[in-house]
């Protein structure tokens, strides 16, 4: 057989990457162009080719190549069509591997965008896409969290504002039992239990910014009409669905920072949310007993409405919507308007997947949940509790404050100041401290599987190296810059050791590394509850109880924080659920605790009943966070709805 004609050794270079060094040169426009172009020139400018046969549209004629002189010009402007398909006929090109071209790559795109019979038009997030909350300017990040808390903050402040009032209400609906006066604030929180599961889940449907803002003015309405209410019953009634519709930042407000936040970073931004509920209602009853006591106790609802409306114009202006599903779907439905192509899809998109199945699921899987994650137990009870301590020391206040120190109801309600002081520098700590032992324990791929180990990679890490260890020298063999025997490295502080078989993935973070804070300020709740309730039994001056309710208070708030940061990372893609349904737990004990703390007080007295409680704190504080830190990657493990 012949040798390959010269053209086709040409094209096995151009195949190899080598078109600079074989074809002539056309001008600019020749670089612009692909497989095609580049065969065609082979053709055209192989004065000695006798196979090739090529079209002419503009003639509609064949024509031979064999002879010699034929200048076809620049072949940006040739009208020769693929006739070098026949150069492609050739059995040795057909066998040769084909390098995919800048041309069949943008075809390629091109085809996977336009498809349509196939049902793989499957819509994801891009690379840095900035539609993704996490890649959101700070400030737009911030601006939702800072909303989201001014949601959190309302809620709670009508619980506890309407407290100094209720003797004035109690004679003016004449309410006859001190079961019926309870009731009027607390069923409230009553509503505030039942709402997140009804929250909670629509903003997994619907997004989390169009069911907060609907949800906000189902409060807004009715509180506005607490303040028009002419008996007991509409006081109840209005105060039960105020509470419904206020209830939702409580399940949502948790989604909304998992969204918009990495793990790393939404350590202050959790801080800052979770405080609200606790800072809400020490300050409320302050404002609460000054305008029962110079205005009327209808000023205590309108005024709050009238924050509320406030912030609710702030966040329809500024608050985006920051559901990664529903932002999907938006973006889904924009591109198929504007491409035209019905298929473009998310996964959350289908029949397995239409609105009554959708809401089935959402609506009942915090009650599956609650009842099934070992893990959200655990958490809810521990936040349960101390969200109960919250209210059952608010409720003490008025007893010992106007009681044993006979301080009038203004006066009285200034000492909710102690609890508020508290909650901001549990806020500092929290805030600060979260996020840094959560990026070296992610550094430094401390393993929560081992107590043993753990602490003896902390113990490792603190001790650095001794001091007749400050020089080590370095081997020839160490040291691919010198070659000197003689030089030295200064050591770092030694990481704990990498451990690959148990069963956790170290470049990721774990909800555990939200833990190691909650330990030693949990022993603060228990100090704070016998400090207050001994020098309050002894009545030992006014400034002591409130040093021990501000202890209490820090405590608490840095635990709560850790404990909503634990959950929102466990169970991020459903943090709204798992947040809902602790929500319900820690609420229904804020709202049953401040039920027997009448009669505990009058049977114990402020000292024992508070020591008591602070027993019970001791105990759960200890046990808690050891047990999750050591047992947490194992429940989460046995768990569809967890990260990791």
């Amino acid at each position: 057989m012949s040798s390959a004609p010269r053209h086709l050794h040409e094209f096995r270079d151009f195949q190899r990457g080598n078109l600079g060094q074989t074809l002539p040169q056309h001008g600019a426009a020749q670089q612009s162009f692909g497989l095609e172009s580049a065969a065609q020139a082979f053709c055209h400018n192989d004065h000695h080719c006798t196979d090739c046969r090529c079209y002419n549209q503009d003639h509609d004629e064949r024509w031979s190549s064999n002879s010699d002189g034929n200048d076809f010009g620049d072949i940006a402007d040739s009208t020769f069509q693929p006739g070098w398909q026949c150069l492609l006929r050739d059995p040795a090109v057909r066998q040769m591997p084909r390098r995919p071209t800048l041309a069949d790559r943008l075809n390629s795109i091109r085809q996977r965008a336009n498809k349509t019979a196939s049902g793989n038009e499957l819509i994801t997030w891009d690379d840095n896409d900035p539609e993704h909350p996490h890649n959101w300017p700070a400030h737009r990040r911030w601006i939702s969290t800072v909303l989201i808390a001014m949601y959190a903050f309302i809620a709670p402040m009508a619980s506890t504002m309407v407290a100094p009032a209720l003797d004035t209400i109690s004679d003016e609906f004449n309410l006859r039992s001190d079961i019926e006066e309870f009731l009027v604030m607390s069923i409230f929180l009553l509503a505030f239990a039942i709402g997140p599961f009804l929250w909670g889940p629509l903003s997994e449907v619907f997004g989390r910014v169009r069911v907060i803002q609907g949800a906000n003015v189902i409060f807004l309405i009715f509180n506005t009409a607490c303040g028009f209410a002419r008996n007991k019953e509409q006081m109840m009634a209005f105060r039960f669905l105020s509470g419904i519709g206020g209830s939702a930042p409580q399940a949502i407000g948790g989604g909304i920072l998992g969204d918009c936040f990495k793990a790393g970073e939404r350590g202050l931004a959790t801080a800052i949310y979770s405080l609200m509920p606790f800072l809400s209602p020490a300050l409320a009853p302050i404002m609460g007993g000054y305008m029962t006591q110079f205005v009327t106790w209808r000023w205590v609802f309108w005024a709050t409405s009238i924050f509320d409306g406030v912030v609710q114009i702030a966040c329809v202006v500024l608050l985006k919507e920051t559901h990664h599903p529903t932002i999907l779907k938006n973006k889904a439905k924009r591109l198929r308007k504007t491409f035209g192509n019905p298929d473009l899809h998310t996964k959350w998109d289908g029949p397995d997947h239409s609105m009554k199945k959708l809401l089935m699921k959402s609506l009942v899987r915090p009650f599956i949940m609650l009842t099934t994650q070992p893990a959200l137990q655990a958490m809810a009870m521990f936040r349960g509790y101390q969200y109960g301590l919250m209210y059952l020391v608010f409720a003490t206040f008025p007893r010992v404050f106007q009681g044993a120190y006979d301080q009038g109801v203004g006066r009285a309600s200034l000492n909710y100041l102690s609890l508020g002081v508290g909650f901001i520098i549990g806020l500092q700590i929290s805030g600060r401290m979260q996020d840094k032992i959560y990026t070296w324990c992610k550094e430094h791929e401390v393993d929560p599987n081992s107590l043993q180990k753990t602490w003896t990679s902390w113990k490792q890490y603190k001790a650095g190296r001794p001091n007749d260890e400050k020089l080590l020298p370095v081997t020839i063999s160490d040291s691919p810059v010198s070659n000197d025997p003689n030089r030295y490295s200064i050591p770092r502080k030694p990481l704990p050791p990498v451990r690959r078989a148990t069963g956790f993935d170290p470049s990721c973070g774990l909800p555990e590394y939200r833990l190691p804070l909650v330990l030693p300020f949990s022993l603060l709740i228990p100090i704070g509850l016998f400090i207050y309730g001994w020098t309050a039994e002894h009545e030992i001056h006014w400034i002591v109880p409130n040093i021990g309710s501000a202890i209490f208070s820090v405590g608490l708030i840095v635990c709560f924080n850790c404990a909503q940061a634990y959950v929102v990372d466990t169970y991020t893609t459903y943090a709204a659920s798992a947040t809902g349904a602790a929500a319900f737990v820690r609420t229904m004990m804020g709202f049953s605790f401040p039920l027997f703390a009448p009669g505990m007080y009058d049977t114990l007295g402020v000292g024992w009943g508070n020591s008591l409680l602070g027993f019970i704190s001791l105990i759960l504080g200890l046990i808690a966070p050891v047990l999750l830190w050591k047992y947490g990657g194992s429940l989460r493990s046995k768990s569809t709805y967890c990260t990791g």
